[in-house]
């Protein structure tokens, strides 16, 4: 039986199969040369789909609320292929897999005009993202749009993305994918309004969090019996958190005894990595975690985006100074507690 044949036999198949149910669905057809896999795999909206590979020939069937990004796997190779309700087709050799053909999907033929001309503007970080915003503009009715916006979106402004985001179509804006952008950049601009309020001279915002043991604390309890309290965001995975934390070692056995305390939040989701690295790098302060990695709820309250990053604060609870590290940490402490 040839390719052709195969791919037939097998299309046959899945459209009479759909065609019991009525719905709207798709069906994606491959054809691998070159493969001895027993198994493919595709990955839509991270739910991951087997089937099983008969002479490189499999099908993949179901259906998606919208045209969607999905990843196709075979081999431990992968490429992406944007799924819609149709009848698809994807040729490839195995070795190859990234330069597949694909037919039948409106949305890949926008996501294949786009790789088409991608890497002839990849000269320098401006002209990709002139490129990429021209290209935003002039498909501002496809559902591969939004996905490029995400990639883009840590060379932008917030303003940016915001602007893109507004430039879609309603069809496609109204789309899931758009509709989660959205409220990443809600949630993004009440970061930074929180982050902008929260400023040297203002009062820190109380939270409470569980430390090691699961016994809450309470901010304003801690910096209300010391005279100066170091918040601390960092996270066992942060390289520049690891190393900064021997210049707050040190700062810590010089001033504690005059008054000094530190409360580390981290942003970690591995509680046991958490505590190996407090042990392991000698931490000896207070530390408390949700678990939740970046949507720590006290570091998305101070509008947090990056760490290391911390905030003095006196027995007040007045913000003194924001992101001390290497000698200007020490160079303050001298300035507050050498007297």
């Amino acid at each position: 039986m040839n390719s052709m044949t195969k791919i037939g036999t097998f299309a046959i198949m899945a459209v009479v199969l759909f065609a019991c149910n009525g719905k709207k669905s798709f069906t994606l057809t491959c054809n691998i040369d070159g493969t001895n896999a027993k198994e493919a795999y595709l990955e839509i909206n991270d739910v991951i789909d087997t089937v099983v590979i008969e002479d490189g020939v499999f099908v993949f069937s179901g259906a998606v609320d919208e045209p969607t990004m999905a990843s196709l796997m075979v081999e431990g190779r992968s490429t992406n292929i944007m799924v819609e309700n149709a009848d698809m087709t994807f040729e490839a050799a195995i070795d190859r897999l990234i330069e597949g053909a694909i037919t039948g999907s409106e949305s890949q033929l926008v996501f294949d005009e786009f790789i088409k001309e991608n890497g002839k503007h990849r000269t320098s970080r401006d002209e990709y993202v002139k490129y990429c915003t021209e290209f935003v503009n002039a498909h501002t009715d496809s559902y591969f749009t939004p996905y490029l916006i995400l990639n883009m979106a840590s060379m932008l402004q917030l303003e940016q993305v915001d602007s893109m985001v507004k430039s879609l179509s309603s069809e496609v804006k109204g789309g899931k994918m758009a509709s989660d952008l959205i409220e990443k950049i809600e949630e993004a601009k009440a970061q930074n309004e929180m982050a902008a309020s929260i400023k040297v001279g203002g009062t820190a915002p109380d939270f409470t969090m569980n430390d090691r043991d699961g016994k809450p604390v309470k901010l304003s309890d801690v910096y209300s019996k010391q005279k100066y309290l170091l918040l601390d965001f960092w996270a066992s995975w942060c390289a520049p958190c690891c190393a900064e934390n021997p210049n707050v070692v040190e700062n810590y056995k010089k001033y504690h005894d005059k008054g000094f305390e530190v409360l580390g939040v981290s942003l970690d989701k591995d509680k046991k990595a958490w505590e190996k690295a407090i042990e392991n790098q000698g931490l000896i302060w207070i530390h408390v975690s949700d678990l939740q990695g970046w949507k720590n709820a006290a570091s998305q309250q101070y509008g947090i985006r990056s760490i290391p990053a911390n905030l003095l604060l006196d027995s007040d609870g007045k913000i003194v100074a924001r992101d001390l590290r290497g000698e200007a940490l020490g160079t303050k402490l001298s300035e507050l507690l050498d007297k």
